[in-house]
C-alpha cells in the first residue's frame, strides 16, 4: 500500500470518528429531555458544561502543539488563549454569581495578553498565518467559527423565532435552539485543533524527512 493512500485512510478514519462523536453526541438530546423540560440547556446546564469543556480541550489541545511545535508556537498560543476566552464566555453564569467579577474581566486580560504577544512576535506570527490558512485543517475551524459565531446567533435569534413561529413561539426555543447550535460548533472546533496540530506535526516530520534524503543524495555524489 503506497504512503499517500495510507495517509488518506488515516484521514477518513479520524473524520469518521468524529462524525459518529457528533452523530451520537446530537441525537442522544431526544432520551435526555422530558416533555416541557428545558433545564438542560439554562445557564450552567449541562449542554452549557460540556460547550465549556470541548473549549477548554481545544484550549488544550493548542497549548500542547504551541510547546511541542516551536515552528508554530506563536499562532497556537495565540488559538489557545481565543479559547480560553470563549471559554470565559461560556463560564459568565458563574461569573455573575461573583460580588465584583464578571467573565468579560478575565476575558479582557486573555485579550490584552493575547494583543501583546501579537505584536511582541509579529514577524514570526505572519509566516505561521500564511502556513495554517494554506492547509487543510484551516477550513475545519473556519466551519467552527462560522457555526459558532454566526450561525447560532443567527437561528437562535428570538426576534427572528418570534416572526417565524408567531404565537407558538416561546423563548425557551431561542435557548434550546442556540446551545445546540454552539455545541455542535465547539465539538468541530476541539476537532479541527486537533487535526491542525496533527496536520503540523506531520508536515514537519515530513519536511524533516525531505531534508535528510536530500542530504544523503548530495553525500553520495560528492563521494568520488
Amino acid at each position: 500500500m503506497c504512503n499517500g493512500h495510507q495517509k488518506a485512510l488515516q484521514t477518513l478514519a479520524r473524520f469518521s470518528i468524529y462524525t459518529l462523536l457528533i452523530f451520537g453526541s446530537l441525537s442522544a438530546l431526544p432520551h435526555l429531555v422530558k416533555q416541557g423540560d428545558y433545564s438542560l440547556f439554562g445557564e450552567n446546564g449541562p449542554i452549557e458544561l460540556l460547550q465549556f469543556a470541548f473549549i477548554g480541550q481545544a484550549a488544550v489541545v493548542f497549548a500542547v502543539g504551541a510547546w511541542k511545535e516551536p515552528p508554530m508556537r506563536c499562532l497556537f498560543t495565540q488559538f489557545s488563549l481565543i479559547a480560553l476566552i470563549a471559554a470565559c464566555r461560556e463560564l459568565d453564569g458563574y461569573f455573575d454569581r461573583l460580588p465584583i467579577i464578571r467573565w468579560e474581566m478575565p476575558a479582557a486580560v486573555i485579550i490584552v495578553i493575547a494583543i501583546y504577544l501579537a505584536r511582541r512576535d509579529w514577524a514570526t506570527l505572519m509566516p505561521q498565518v500564511d502556513r495554517f490558512v494554506s492547509s487543510a485543517p484551516f477550513g475545519v475551524l473556519w466551519a467552527s467559527f462560522i457555526i459558532i459565531a454566526l450561525m447560532a446567533q443567527l437561528i437562535g435569534n428570538g426576534h427572528f423565532l418570534e416572526l417565524v413561529m408567531g404565537d407558538d413561539y416561546l423563548r425557551e426555543y431561542k435557548r434550546v435552539i442556540e446551545e445546540i447550535t454552539e455545541l455542535f460548533g465547539y465539538m468541530i472546533f476541539l476537532f479541527g485543533s486537533a487535526e491542525t496540530v496533527l496536520f503540523d506535526a506531520k508536515f514537519r516530520r515530513a519536511q524533516s524527512a525531505g531534508i535528510a534524503i536530500f542530504a544523503e543524495i548530495d553525500g553520495s555524489l560528492a563521494r568520488p
